[in-house]
This record gives C-alpha cells, structure tokens and sequence, in this order.
C-alpha cells in the first residue's frame, strides 16, 4: 500500500494555494499546518518544503525560457506579492543561478542582475531555503501563486537554453553587449550623483542640465559617426523596474525623460516596469536621468509636505508628479532641439533613420501595443508645485561646466 501522506500534504498545499490567489493569503492553520509538517518530516518526500520548491524552480526556469529574467521576477513578486515574497525568490534565484551548469556562460546583464539581488539579499547563509516557519511559508506560497499567473513578456535577450550553444537566435533588437565605461559616461555618473546629493536647488539645476548636455550631443556624434561608416543601428532594450508608491506617476515621468531622448517606453502596469528601447547609448541615458530626476522630484515633493500637511495627501503627491513630470519632459524635449539644431539640418536624416530603427523594433516586440488613455482629475495645488519644481530643474543645454565657464 503506498503511503498517503505525500498526497495529503499536496492536497493541503494546493488548498493554501487556491486561497493566496482567491483571497491573497492562506489562512493561519493552512500555513501553520504545512510548516508543522515540514518540520515533523521523516523522509524528504513527505515533505511539503520538497514540492514547493519544485514547483518554483521549475516556473523559474520556464518563465526564463518565455523572456523573463531574475530582477524581473523578484520585482514582480515583491510587487504581486510583498516584500518577503521577493526576499525569498531572490534566494531560490540565487541558489539556482549557483547551482546552475551554464552561469559561467551568462550573459554581462544577467550577471549585474544576479549581483543586484545579492547586494539585497544580504549574502548567503546555510540556511535552508524554506525554513519550516510560518513566515517563510507565507512568503513562499504568496511567490508560487505569482508565478503561476505570470503573463507572457517580450523576449529582449537569450534565454539561458541558448547560453553557449551556438545556435543562432532571432531577436527584435540588438543583443547589447558589455559597456565599456568611457570618459564621457563616467563624468555624466558624475554631475548626476552630485545633482542628487546636493540640497541647493540651482546646483542640482547645472549639474543635471550639463549632464543632460553632454549626453545629447554624444548620442548625436556617436550617430554621425555610424552613419559616416554605414554602421548599421543597434537597439536595445532594457526593463526598468517602477517601485510603489505612484507607480504610474513614475512611469509617465519615465515615458516622457525616453521621449526627449528618441527612446521608446512601453509601461506594463501589472508587473509594474517599463521596457526602454531605443539606441544603445540613449536607452543608457534615459535610465541614468531618470533615476536622478525622480529622486529629486521625490526630494521636492517631501519638502513640500514638510510645511503644508495639505501636501501630504496622496491626490496632492500624486498631481505633483503628473505636473513634475509633464514639465520636465517639455524642457527636455526643448533642450534635446536646441541641441540637435546647433549641428544643423544636415544631421536631421541621420536622427530620422536612427528613430525609424527604433520603431521597428518596437513593432516586431509589441505588435498589439495600445497608447493609453483617458482622463484624469488631479490636485490642482499639487499639479502647480510639481510644474514649479520641474521649472526649478530645468535642463537647457549650454550650462556650467567643470570649470565655471559656459559652453
């Protein structure tokens, strides 16, 4: 007679389960009961830990093989989820991606993301990866249900059954491959960091107008360049991860930085990230400028609410950076012409080449995108202080360089 008790604990399990996805979390005895039973499990098999963990590396491994990638999925745990969730599948992740036969052929990105998610897991341990408490199993029930309802994504970069195999692989934009990190990009780095650390506002205005500057004029030589040699255009994409609160504030403030500089951005509200894609040096340039710009719109918008508690309510931060954001890109997108009309008319087909290049892609990786739409109604003393703090960084080009002097 075969042993009931594995049947039993996977019945017990996948009731918890059905339970996370109906009502977002399994009931207390469930959860207690399976971690009681793990701890009490005489042989590995009668243990509901061993199937959890089955079940997760193998919706690793085939979300992997349908385009995602591990900083995609920890996010969108954490985000489906919660906190401990994305926790705890950065964990499996990282013990899959050591155990794996094929890590040392990953690709340059998947390694920076792999050591992203162990900056913030805190290194390894011994530990076991499901310790029979309460809380783990909580985490890792709430895990297993975002993962079993994961969409699919585009596919932007191999998947580790192609590492090393030689088999060519037809993707919709160029497979990017390490930066070398130049002088240029190295003092943008630079005048972003120091415009994100300062408190004075005028400083943080010089420091990210003459980054914004030096990038714009770097993609345009660096396109003039490609276009003297008949280079041909490389796209890339690149997903940026949009952290709560205001997600979609974030992702429009995202959507409108891209914008000014010939990037495209497609923003995915249920896994909460935004797919940059445009010419390699720009889609760069987009995610740096937007990190500066955000942290100090978020700088902004809590000074604000230090001195008026009106400006603390979510329908007034919320208008702050919808008008923040919609300021910005209007002074981007003035600064990115004035720029370009500098070099004059001749370097207008060159952009216009490089943009068709980048649309295509777009195409052939979204082929059923809809451009969002509708209304809003917003705070109106919200929207007036986040268009005034956007006034306040304004980025012209032409500002203070390194040694005081304008150029």
């Amino acid at each position: 007679m075969s042993d009931p008790v594995p049947a039993e604990n996977r019945a017990l399990l996948n009731q918890a389960l059905a339970a996370v996805v109906r009502d977002g979390r399994a009931p207390e005895r469930q959860v207690t009961a399976l971690a009681v039973l793990s701890r009490t499990a005489s042989r590995p098999e009668h243990d509901p830990a061993v199937e959890v963990l089955t079940r997760v590396r193998a919706q690793l491994s085939g979300a992997y093989e349908r385009g995602w990638q591990p900083l995609d999925l920890v996010h969108v745990a954490r985000w489906r989820g919660d906190a401990e969730a994305g926790g705890w599948l950065g964990r499996v992740v990282l013990d899959e991606f050591e155990a794996s036969d094929v890590a040392h052929l990953a690709p340059q990105r998947w390694i920076a993301q792999i050591s992203e998610i162990r900056r913030h897991a805190g290194g390894t341990d011994d530990h076991p990866l499901l310790p029979p408490t309460t809380g783990a199993w909580t985490a890792a029930l709430a895990t297993l249900a975002v993962l079993d309802q994961l969409p699919g994504v585009q596919l932007i970069a191999p998947a580790p059954s192609h590492w090393g195999s030689g088999v060519p692989i037809d993707l919709p934009v160029r497979i990017a491959g390490p930066r070398t990190e130049d002088k240029m990009l190295a003092r943008v780095r630079s005048l972003l960091a120091k415009a994100e650390s300062t408190e004075f506002g005028a400083e943080a205005e010089a420091f990210t107008a003459k980054a914004q500057d030096l990038m714009t004029r770097y993609a345009i030589d660096e396109a003039l360049v490609r276009a003297q040699h008949g280079s041909i255009v490389g796209v890339d994409a690149l997903r940026v991860m949009i952290e709560p609160p205001y997600a979609a504030e974030k992702a429009l403030l995202l959507h409108l930085v891209a914008e000014a500089n010939h990037t495209r951005a497609i923003w995915s509200k249920w896994a909460s990230f935004v797919t940059l894609i445009g010419v390699e040096r720009d889609v760069d340039h987009v995610e740096m400028l937007f990190t500066s710009v955000l942290l100090q719109a978020v700088r902004e918008m809590t000074h604000a609410g230090e001195s008026n508690p009106d400006a603390r309510s979510i329908g007034f931060r919320k208008a702050f950076l919808n008008g923040y954001a919609l300021r910005l890109g209007e002074r981007l997108t003035e600064a990115t012409r004035s720029a370009e009309d500098s070099y004059g008319g001749g370097v207008l087909p060159v952009l216009a080449a490089q943009q068709q290049a980048v649309n295509d892609a777009v195409d052939r990786l979204f082929p059923k995108l809809r451009s969002s739409g509708g209304k809003k109604s917003l705070d109106a003393h919200g929207w007036r202080a986040g268009t005034r703090a956007a006034d306040a960084a304004v980025l012209p080009t032409g500002e203070l360089d390194g040694s005081g002097q304008t150029s």
